[in-house]
Protein backbone atom coordinates (compact mmCIF):
# COMPACT_ATOMS: atom_id res chain seq x y z
CA UNK A 1 0.00 0.00 0.00
CA UNK A 2 3.12 2.43 0.85
CA UNK A 3 3.96 1.61 -2.67
CA UNK A 4 0.97 2.68 -4.59
CA UNK A 5 1.16 5.96 -2.72
CA UNK A 6 4.82 6.58 -3.09
CA UNK A 7 3.88 6.02 -6.78
CA UNK A 8 1.10 7.91 -6.58
CA UNK A 9 3.18 10.94 -5.21
CA UNK A 10 5.95 10.49 -7.18
CA UNK A 11 3.90 10.52 -11.17
CA UNK A 12 2.31 13.52 -9.44
CA UNK A 13 5.46 15.50 -9.47
CA UNK A 14 5.70 14.90 -12.61
CA UNK A 15 2.76 16.59 -13.35
CA UNK A 16 0.13 14.09 -14.15
CA UNK A 17 -2.33 14.49 -11.24
CA UNK A 18 -5.50 14.22 -13.48
CA UNK A 19 -4.11 12.27 -16.43
CA UNK A 20 -3.13 9.10 -14.59
CA UNK A 21 -5.08 5.94 -16.65
CA UNK A 22 -4.71 2.45 -16.33
CA UNK A 23 -4.01 0.86 -19.39
CA UNK A 24 -3.29 -2.33 -21.49
CA UNK A 25 -0.56 -3.23 -24.31
CA UNK A 26 -0.20 -6.29 -26.32
CA UNK A 27 3.70 -7.42 -27.46
CA UNK A 28 5.63 -8.94 -30.25
CA UNK A 29 8.91 -9.50 -30.46
CA UNK A 30 11.60 -10.91 -32.30
CA UNK A 31 14.98 -11.67 -30.37
CA UNK A 32 17.63 -10.71 -32.56
CA UNK A 33 20.09 -12.45 -30.40
CA UNK A 34 20.58 -14.69 -27.53
CA UNK A 35 23.72 -15.84 -25.24
CA UNK A 36 23.78 -18.05 -22.74
CA UNK A 37 26.66 -18.07 -20.23
CA UNK A 38 26.84 -21.74 -18.33
CA UNK A 39 29.76 -21.70 -16.41
CA UNK A 40 33.00 -23.30 -16.15
CA UNK A 41 32.89 -26.92 -17.84
CA UNK A 42 35.61 -28.52 -15.30
CA UNK A 43 35.74 -31.17 -18.57
CA UNK A 44 37.40 -28.89 -20.61
CA UNK A 45 38.25 -26.28 -18.43
CA UNK A 46 36.66 -23.66 -20.49
CA UNK A 47 33.51 -21.63 -19.96
CA UNK A 48 30.31 -23.08 -21.39
CA UNK A 49 28.08 -20.75 -23.74
CA UNK A 50 24.52 -21.42 -26.06
CA UNK A 51 22.33 -19.71 -27.48
CA UNK A 52 20.77 -18.58 -31.03
CA UNK A 53 20.90 -15.83 -33.61
CA UNK A 54 17.97 -14.15 -35.24
CA UNK A 55 14.85 -16.07 -33.73
CA UNK A 56 11.93 -15.72 -36.35
CA UNK A 57 9.18 -17.08 -33.78
CA UNK A 58 8.05 -14.09 -32.46
CA UNK A 59 7.81 -14.07 -28.86
CA UNK A 60 4.12 -12.57 -27.35
CA UNK A 61 3.39 -10.56 -24.15
CA UNK A 62 0.34 -8.59 -22.47
CA UNK A 63 1.43 -5.98 -20.06
CA UNK A 64 -0.57 -3.12 -18.03
CA UNK A 65 0.30 0.45 -17.30
CA UNK A 66 -0.40 2.88 -15.23
CA UNK A 67 0.33 6.97 -15.78
CA UNK A 68 0.52 8.66 -19.14
CA UNK A 69 1.74 7.57 -22.28
CA UNK A 70 2.65 10.89 -23.42
CA UNK A 71 5.16 11.82 -20.21
CA UNK A 72 5.79 8.72 -17.54
CA UNK A 73 4.34 5.17 -17.00
CA UNK A 74 4.83 2.16 -14.67
CA UNK A 75 4.31 -1.00 -16.39
CA UNK A 76 4.30 -4.72 -15.54
CA UNK A 77 5.34 -7.20 -18.54
CA UNK A 78 5.33 -10.73 -19.32
CA UNK A 79 6.32 -12.20 -22.76
CA UNK A 80 7.01 -15.94 -23.64
CA UNK A 81 9.27 -16.81 -26.04
CA UNK A 82 10.46 -20.18 -28.09
CA UNK A 83 13.67 -20.73 -29.53
CA UNK A 84 14.57 -23.92 -31.55
CA UNK A 85 17.12 -23.54 -32.71
CA UNK A 86 18.98 -22.45 -29.75
CA UNK A 87 21.96 -24.81 -29.01
CA UNK A 88 25.63 -25.57 -27.43
CA UNK A 89 28.12 -25.39 -30.29
CA UNK A 90 31.27 -26.73 -28.10
CA UNK A 91 29.26 -30.12 -27.05
CA UNK A 92 25.95 -30.72 -29.13
CA UNK A 93 23.67 -31.20 -25.56
CA UNK A 94 20.09 -30.53 -27.66
CA UNK A 95 18.33 -28.16 -29.55
CA UNK A 96 15.36 -25.80 -28.41
CA UNK A 97 14.67 -23.35 -25.41
CA UNK A 98 12.22 -21.70 -24.07
CA UNK A 99 12.01 -18.57 -21.58
CA UNK A 100 9.50 -16.28 -19.96
CA UNK A 101 10.78 -12.78 -18.39
CA UNK A 102 8.44 -11.04 -16.27
CA UNK A 103 9.39 -7.41 -15.29
CA UNK A 104 8.45 -3.87 -14.34
CA UNK A 105 9.04 -0.88 -16.43
CA UNK A 106 9.60 2.54 -16.10
CA UNK A 107 9.26 4.35 -19.37
CA UNK A 108 9.80 8.00 -20.11
CA UNK A 109 10.06 10.08 -23.50
CA UNK A 110 13.38 11.62 -23.93
CA UNK A 111 11.62 13.80 -26.72
CA UNK A 112 8.37 14.86 -28.02
CA UNK A 113 6.44 16.42 -30.53
CA UNK A 114 2.90 15.96 -30.94
CA UNK A 115 2.18 12.55 -31.39
CA UNK A 116 5.37 10.92 -32.15
CA UNK A 117 8.02 10.81 -28.96
CA UNK A 118 10.88 8.76 -28.13
CA UNK A 119 11.05 6.58 -25.23
CA UNK A 120 13.51 4.92 -22.89
CA UNK A 121 12.52 2.34 -20.67
CA UNK A 122 14.30 0.96 -17.99
CA UNK A 123 12.74 -2.53 -16.62
CA UNK A 124 13.93 -5.14 -13.44
CA UNK A 125 12.41 -8.21 -12.96
CA UNK A 126 12.41 -12.32 -13.19
CA UNK A 127 13.15 -14.50 -15.83
CA UNK A 128 12.23 -18.19 -16.32
CA UNK A 129 14.29 -20.51 -19.19
CA UNK A 130 14.81 -24.09 -20.11
CA UNK A 131 16.90 -25.23 -22.97
CA UNK A 132 17.71 -28.53 -24.45
CA UNK A 133 13.37 -28.99 -24.91
CA UNK A 134 13.90 -31.12 -27.70
CA UNK A 135 16.26 -33.69 -26.06
CA UNK A 136 16.23 -36.58 -23.81
CA UNK A 137 17.09 -34.92 -21.16
CA UNK A 138 16.53 -31.19 -20.93
CA UNK A 139 17.80 -28.72 -18.26
CA UNK A 140 16.17 -27.42 -15.35
CA UNK A 141 14.07 -24.44 -15.35
CA UNK A 142 15.90 -21.81 -14.20
CA UNK A 143 14.32 -18.77 -12.87
CA UNK A 144 17.17 -15.73 -13.32
CA UNK A 145 17.12 -11.88 -12.10
CA UNK A 146 16.97 -9.29 -15.27
CA UNK A 147 17.78 -5.66 -15.74
CA UNK A 148 16.44 -4.42 -19.37
CA UNK A 149 16.79 -1.32 -21.11
CA UNK A 150 15.00 -0.10 -24.08
CA UNK A 151 14.42 2.83 -26.72
CA UNK A 152 11.71 2.88 -28.93
CA UNK A 153 10.12 5.50 -31.36
CA UNK A 154 6.19 5.57 -30.55
CA UNK A 155 3.16 6.96 -32.20
CA UNK A 156 0.89 8.38 -29.37
CA UNK A 157 -3.13 9.29 -30.67
CA UNK A 158 -3.88 12.69 -29.20
CA UNK A 159 -7.47 11.96 -28.68
CA UNK A 160 -6.38 8.89 -26.65
CA UNK A 161 -3.85 7.46 -25.02
CA UNK A 162 -3.66 4.55 -27.83
CA UNK A 163 0.12 3.80 -28.35
CA UNK A 164 1.99 2.24 -31.13
CA UNK A 165 5.79 2.00 -30.69
CA UNK A 166 8.72 0.30 -32.10
CA UNK A 167 11.53 -0.28 -29.95
CA UNK A 168 15.12 -2.09 -29.76
CA UNK A 169 16.26 -3.54 -26.24
CA UNK A 170 19.25 -5.17 -24.45
CA UNK A 171 18.48 -7.70 -21.74
CA UNK A 172 20.90 -9.18 -19.41
CA UNK A 173 19.75 -11.80 -16.94
CA UNK A 174 21.83 -13.62 -14.14
CA UNK A 175 22.16 -16.51 -11.20
CA UNK A 176 25.24 -17.69 -10.01
CA UNK A 177 27.31 -18.71 -12.55
CA UNK A 178 24.59 -18.56 -15.14
CA UNK A 179 23.94 -15.29 -16.91
CA UNK A 180 23.17 -13.96 -20.33
CA UNK A 181 21.57 -11.48 -22.35
CA UNK A 182 19.72 -11.10 -25.26
CA UNK A 183 19.30 -8.17 -27.83
CA UNK A 184 15.89 -7.86 -29.87
CA UNK A 185 13.04 -5.58 -31.40
CA UNK A 186 9.36 -5.25 -30.00
CA UNK A 187 6.44 -3.70 -31.24
CA UNK A 188 3.91 -2.35 -29.17
CA UNK A 189 0.20 -1.89 -29.25
CA UNK A 190 -1.62 -0.34 -26.20
CA UNK A 191 -4.87 1.29 -25.04
CA UNK A 192 -6.05 3.02 -21.90
CA UNK A 193 -9.26 1.50 -20.64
Amino acid sequence: MRFCFLLLFFMSSFGLKAQIQLGYKLQLGLNLYNCQKMGLDQRYQKNDSEGQILNLLPSLGLGLWLGNARRLSLELDGQIEFLPFHLNTAEYKGMGAWQTPVSFRLAFPLWRQHSMAWRCSLAAGQIWQQAGVFSASPTAISQQHLVELSSDLAAISTKSDQIRALGLFFRYHWRGELNGFQLGLRLDWGNSF
